[in-house]
């Protein structure tokens, strides 16, 4: 049914990119924080926020557009910047959501046809 060698092989593949997802996940908020033209305080703000939300339950979107506001915001004291900044934080946790999606129903899919195969 399976070969040994060939099924270890892409086991190790989606673990690796299980593992792949899962980190960039957590980093995508603060990553597309900073590329809206926020702050290391926004970015910062933004994964503290999205980290404290995942400890005091399912608020996560609001932790980490709060945290990406309140960092950017005491740093440069711009409204517009810095909701824009975590407006980009929160479609980085959106991006981030949508990639552990794919993954997640490309998995049993890929398993289903190799193992029809």
């Amino acid at each position: 049914m399976y070969d040994q060698d060939n099924f270890s092989f892409w086991l190790w593949i989606a673990v690796i990119l299980g593992v792949v997802v899962f980190v960039a996940d957590y980093f995508l908020p603060s990553i597309l924080t900073k590329l809206g033209g926020g702050s290391k305080r926004a970015a910062y703000g933004a994964t503290i926020g999205l980290l404290l939300g995942l400890i005091t339950g399912p608020y996560m979107i609001i932790g980490a557009l709060l945290g990406a506001f309140i960092g950017d915001f005491t740093k440069n004291r711009d409204v517009a910047k810095s909701l824009k900044s975590s407006l980009m934080a929160v479609l980085g946790l959106f991006t981030g959501m949508i990639i552990k999606l794919i993954y997640t129903i490309a998995i049993p899919i890929f398993c289903i046809v190799d193992w029809l195969l």
